[in-house]
């Protein structure tokens, strides 16, 4: 599931969201092979199913410790259309009063 939404949202890198996404079916697939006796617990069916769902989580916390997320491409667009890259009011053709924040420099809900 944290490997998909990871996939998904863009967060980290999309090659390395696809061990999560492989790694995590293949855990439960040789899970599954040990319930019907396919398998040993512990064997090497189970040893070589864990290697990319241990990769995804060294990669996931090594990552985000050193370079964080990267920005979601929705937190992309909301930067884009921020107060401070309105262009300005002679170019809109908006009224000043419908910017309070730049008439009086606070917010409506700041007014007591």
């Amino acid at each position: 599931m944290l490997g998909y939404l990871m996939y998904r949202s863009g967060l980290v890198p999309q090659r390395m969201a696809m061990l999560g996404l492989v790694g995590g079916p293949l855990i439960c697939l040789s899970g599954i092979a040990v319930m019907f006796g396919v398998d040993e617990p512990g064997g090497t069916l189970q040893g070589i199913a864990t290697v990319p769902e241990f990769l995804w989580e060294l990669l996931l916390g090594i990552y985000t410790a050193v370079w964080g997320f990267t920005a979601a491409p929705s937190c992309r667009r909301r930067a884009a259309t921020a107060p401070w890259r309105r262009p300005p009011r002679s170019h809109t053709g908006v009224p000043s009063w419908e910017y309070p924040e730049e008439r009086t420099g606070r917010l409506p809900s700041d007014a007591k």
